[in-house]
């Protein structure tokens, strides 16, 4: 008999025929043999409907009242179900998250996950029930019900499968599965039949609604294998799970625009140790998440630092870096909030050089002008005006053919998928338990490694015209040559001009310097800088964005070890800095001592 979690969203339990559906999919899943627990999500637009008789009553409600608010359409939707399966002759029982032992810290509207007491729903599996469990909310030490922010249901659903240690967690939505790309933006985008938790990662924080990347963060930490899954149809979804063989032959997977954050620049900040974690310290000390953080090369002593926040943070966030700014010696806090962030995700990206070209030349062909880049192992992110993002996402799409079929057939992958999570599932038992021992909280953040890579050089083109197609044409260079990048950064320009960086392998300096010969030439920037005495040093792990303070705890690290930060390149799954390789070694012992690692 297997165990089998799922999650219906919202449109799946919109009105009461939607709902009778889910209670006959849920009692065919019993009649097959299985053990079900549901998780499900408001009615429809409930939760807005709530927010906006709240926003009537006063523009400011007090975050406690407002998670009572609106935790209540999860609690009407589970009732409901249970009603619906008990008119077709099965038994069940609707259970809130109180009544499960869903524990939460105390952050009202964005709480986190500490534990969950399994007990209530074993009892009820073992009488037979279908037990429907209320998603998004969870209560703290208190009894104070709190919730669990914006897609929290998919959280829930998640976490209960890692829990109960289920066989799979299938989430039902409104789509049939994870695509290439936002199909409402991009009418030619394709579903994938399989996606890693890394790819699946960056693309929820990205802005695909799909999953909430909390929800991902957690599958991958506990290895829980997720079916994405439409409520209207039989069709087998998508499968998120650990990268298997075959995905890192595919160099883009998907494409991604987020409008939702605003950026903020804090122009001439003093270049020594510790000023971007005291700076970062402020911030998250208001529990204000940040996103982007980029930090390009110095000049006299100064630098610019540039990182997103969410709008809803935006006002909060300007008042903190505007203090943090005077205190530590910066000229100038700007802003601006009519910025997208379009992404490109893949697992092979940076083993297939000349994919950055494509996407920004593109880009260029567009008439779309960069504003900032920033780059992992499997993501390039640039922010661009928010009236070019729908263009600009379906002209990359185009050009990196995200509409054909995989080189490697994504079905193949997802059966080697499903084989690969079956096992994982098998020896989860003793390493989940050991896990949650070990933590505080289900959802702290897990840090696995804290490394130092000193193969790479630097190489800075100084002054270059800030206007479309200048990335393009820069790696295209690069391209030509073969060369493969690993870390792009443009940060915002002054007075038209800009500062473009990237790092090649040292032994790929002398050809990668001749590529950037020939760019600033036809750029006829100012000049061309190298440095071969760089470290890059990381530390990767699981939910290193969602913990506002994972990037703020690195930079003191490093300052402690006195190493000074030349720039800084961040993901979901790794954040890295580079900085001079003679405190590499310190660095590097800072860093597992302040992240606990031996």
């Amino acid at each position: 008999m297997a165990l089998v979690v799922c999650k219906f969203g919202g449109t799946s339990v919109a009105d009461a025929e939607r709902i009778k559906n889910v209670a006959a999919r849920l009692v065919a899943a019993k009649e097959a043999g299985n053990d079900v627990v549901a998780v499900v999500s408001a009615r429809g637009k409930r939760t807005d409907e709530l927010l906006a008789l709240a926003a009537e009553i006063t523009p400011d409600p007090e975050k406690r009242e407002l998670d009572m608010l609106v935790s209540t359409g999860e609690q009407e939707s589970v009732a409901l179900m249970s009603m619906a399966i008990h008119a077709l002759g099965h038994s069940s029982v609707s259970l809130i998250a109180s009544q499960i032992g869903m524990m939460t810290d105390t952050a009202h509207t964005k709480a986190k996950l500490l534990s969950i007491n399994t007990e209530r729903i074993q009892t009820e599996l073992q009488n037979g029930n279908i037990v429907i469990v209320a998603g998004f909310q969870g209560v703290d030490s208190d009894l104070n019900i709190t919730t669990l922010g914006r897609g929290g249901s998919n959280l829930t659903a998640v976490a209960l499968a890692g829990a109960l240690k289920a066989d799979v967690c299938e989430n039902y939505t409104d789509v049939d599965g994870v695509y290439t790309a936002d199909p409402n933006t991009v009418p030619d985008a394709r579903k994938l039949d399989a996606i890693s938790y890394d790819e699946m990662l960056e693309l929820a924080s990205l802005g695909a609604s799909v999953l909430q990347s909390r929800s991902v963060e957690f599958a991958k930490k506990y290895s829980v294998p997720i079916a994405v899954r439409s409520s209207f149809s039989h069709a087998p979804g998508t499968l998120v799970t650990n990268k298997v063989e075959g995905m890192d032959k595919i160099y883009a997977r998907g494409v991604a625009i987020n409008n939702k954050e605003a950026k903020i620049t804090i122009l001439d900040v003093p270049d020594k140790p510790g000023v971007a974690a005291s700076i970062l310290k402020g911030i998250v000390g208001n529990n204000i998440a940040v996103d982007m953080i980029i930090q390009n090369v110095s000049h006299e002593g100064h630098t610019d630092l540039t990182f997103t926040v969410l709008k809803t943070d935006l006002n909060d966030a300007l008042h903190t870096v505007t203090n943090l700014a005077g205190k530590v010696g910066a000229s100038k806090v700007t802003y601006d909030e009519n910025v997208a962030k379009l992404s490109v995700v893949g697992l092979g990206m940076r083993s297939h050089s000349g994919v950055a070209h494509k996407i920004f030349a593109a880009l260029a062909d567009e008439d779309i002008n960069i504003q900032t880049i920033t780059t992992s192992e499997i993501k390039v992110s640039c922010l661009i005006q928010a009236k070019d993002a729908i263009r600009g996402a379906r002209a990359v799409h185009r050009s990196l053919q995200l509409h054909k079929e995989s080189p490697v057939v994504d079905s193949e992958i997802r059966h080697i998928g499903e084989q690969e999570a079956t096992a994982h599932r098998s020896v989860l038992t003793e390493l989940l338990d050991e896990e949650v021992q070990r933590l505080n909280g289900m959802e702290d953040i897990v840090v696995l490694t804290a490394e130092a890579d000193r193969s790479e050089a630097k190489i800075t083109m100084n002054s270059v015209p800030d206007h479309p197609g200048v990335a393009s044409q820069i790696l295209k260079c690069f391209a030509d040559r073969g060369i493969s990048l690993n870390v792009i950064l443009q940060n915002v320009s002054h007075h038209g001009v800009t500062d473009f960086t990237v790092t090649v392998l040292r032994d790929d300096l002398p050809k990668a310097l001749e590529a950037a010969e020939e760019a600033r030439g036809k750029l006829n920037a100012a000049g061309v800088t190298s440095d071969r005495g760089l470290a890059m040093v990381s530390i990767d792990g699981v939910g290193m964005r969602s913990h506002t303070g994972v990037g703020a705890k690195m930079f003191a690290a490093l300052a402690e070890a006195g190493a000074n930060i030349q720039m800084i390149s961040t993901s979901e799954i790794r954040i890295s800095c580079g900085i001079d390789e003679r405190n590499a070694d310190d660095a590097v012992t800072s860093l597992r001592k302040a992240f606990e690692l031996s």
